[in-house]
């Protein structure tokens, strides 16, 4: 969170509870709180406003940005995400192999993206590793795809 949008939030708090702080206090606040998104913060200051009997302490802030996290999962996965040309951001690496035992049949099979860390979220390491340029030197065909379906 920027220092813009906390003073912004805390004096809409404060005149709405009718609340005086400290300067020190206020520090003190945005100290406990800093790490929630401006986006959260917002969106907490209309919930505490519309819910709250009295002026919120940081705990009633934190725990909206932990109830947020709950209920926006697939956000937060997002948000997670380094990108990557290889996986797009996926972990993984999906692509065509040939089975000696079945006479030469294709089937599908996937490894961990070795150019990024996002298959830490969904993979463990028993999983083989390896990038694109490797998968296609060993004769594999990737399958070609915008993105995996979250």
């Amino acid at each position: 969170m920027d220092l813009q949008d906390f003073n912004w939030g805390i004096n809409r708090l404060k005149r709405f509870f009718n609340h005086k702080m400290k300067d020190e206090q206020e520090n003190e606040y945005f100290d406990r709180i800093k790490q929630v998104p401006n986006e959260i913060f917002l969106e907490a200051i209309d919930s505490l406003i519309d819910s709250s009997r009295y002026f919120p302490t940081p705990m009633d802030i934190k725990l909206f940005w932990t109830n947020w996290q709950r209920m926006n999962v697939a956000r937060m996965a997002e948000q997670e995400k380094e990108p990557c040309d290889d996986c797009h951001g996926d972990g993984a690496l999906v692509f065509w192999q040939k089975s000696k035992r079945l006479n030469n049949k294709k089937y599908r099979t996937l490894v961990r993206c070795n150019r990024c860390e996002n298959w830490k979220r969904e993979f463990g390491k028993w999983i083989p590793a390896m990038t694109v340029e490797q998968v296609q030197h060993k004769g594999f065909e990737i399958i070609k795809r915008e993105r995996m379906a979250v």
